[in-house]
């Protein structure tokens, strides 16, 4: 039995493939790479199209008006939803303690901010600014950065000692030569 169902799909198959061959190799080269280009052509600007990713904020396990996807909603209204993060690497061990990388940290994320399709930035300039504060009893006249790296250095250990390194990964590695920034933007690219 199995003999006769291969004869039967040659004998079905043969004829045509045999014919598309004989098509394709004598007046049939052009129509058929006329229409492998028009095809091509559909193809490169259909791929240029696609979306990747969820099309919408929110999750997709729930429903579009659930409390999560409409709490999602405000917040990307609020800060932006696509998120980048901006590397920050020093030339040595504990680079970030220096005052004027601190200073142009500060400087950039309020350029950052000034651009109408930034909604938030965070580093851990941020981060010094609240632990400074929590310092002087949480006056948030002393919400400010420090002005040398003595200072930086204290303030800075207290992040990383305080929250554990896991807590503070995002912002600076161990060895205090890098850190980040992170940027929310309502659109999916920034201009600069």
């Amino acid at each position: 039995m199995k003999q006769s169902s291969v004869n039967r799909e040659e004998s079905w198959f043969g004829p045509i493939f045999e014919r598309l061959a004989k098509f394709s190799l004598g007046k049939g080269k052009v129509p058929i790479l006329a229409l492998t280009g028009v095809v091509l052509v559909i193809a490169l600007v259909g791929a240029f199209k696609v979306r990747v990713g969820e099309l919408q904020s929110g999750s997709p396990d729930f429903w579009p008006n659930a409390p999560y996807n409409k709490a999602e909603k405000v917040v990307e209204q609020m800060t932006g939803g696509n998120l980048y993060w901006i590397n920050i690497e020093g030339d040595r061990t504990g680079a970030l303690y220096d005052a004027k990388v601190i200073s142009d940290i500060n400087a950039l994320q309020r350029h950052l901010g000034e651009m109408p399709e930034v909604g938030y930035s965070i580093s851990y300039v941020d981060a010094l600014k609240k632990v400074n504060a929590a310092m002087h009893e949480n006056d948030p006249r002393w919400e400010i950065l420090p002005n040398d790296t003595a200072s930086a250095g204290e303030l800075i250990g207290m992040i990383g000692g305080s929250e554990g390194y896991d807590e503070s990964k995002d912002m600076f590695t161990k060895d205090y030569k890098s850190g980040t920034i992170a940027v929310f933007s309502r659109t999916a690219s920034l201009k600069h």
